[in-house]
């Protein structure tokens, strides 16, 4: 017990001194060899590849998020539509669902996918980077 408040006191006696030690300058303009603005669209959204035409298609508020990104930086955010699912999935151009899959438990990931060229079509219909 006693000696772990003399490490109490000793730490406290010293922590003043540690933290008056970190000092940060920060120059009132950048480098000049320093890069262009930054993105202004610096929030990205990554969707998996099965679950996208769900998020565009039947979850409004998905469309309303990536709006408030698009009205708050004054472009829209960027899509990455991929992930594991995409790995499994087959492209069936006679398909006229963006995606079909089946799963025995809904919060699973298909072993296997099938996709159209309605998916494509879903893509393009965004108004942002994909």
């Amino acid at each position: 017990m006693m000696v772990s408040r003399l490490c109490f006191l000793w730490l406290a006696s010293y922590a003043p001194h540690l933290v008056a030690a970190v000092s940060y300058s920060v120059p009132s303009s950048p480098p000049s060899n320093s890069s262009p603005l930054l993105d202004p669209a610096p929030v990205g959204v990554s969707l998996e590849f099965f679950t996208f035409p769900g998020y565009m298609e039947n979850v409004t508020s998905t469309m309303t998020c990536l709006k408030n990104f698009k009205d708050l930086t004054g472009s829209w955010p960027p899509v990455r539509v991929g992930g594991t699912t995409q790995d499994r999935a087959t492209y069936n151009a006679q398909s006229s669902a963006a995606v079909t899959y089946s799963v025995s438990n809904p919060a699973d990931a298909p072993m296997s996918l099938t996709f159209g060229p309605s998916f494509f079509d879903l893509a393009a219909s965004y108004p942002g980077r994909l």
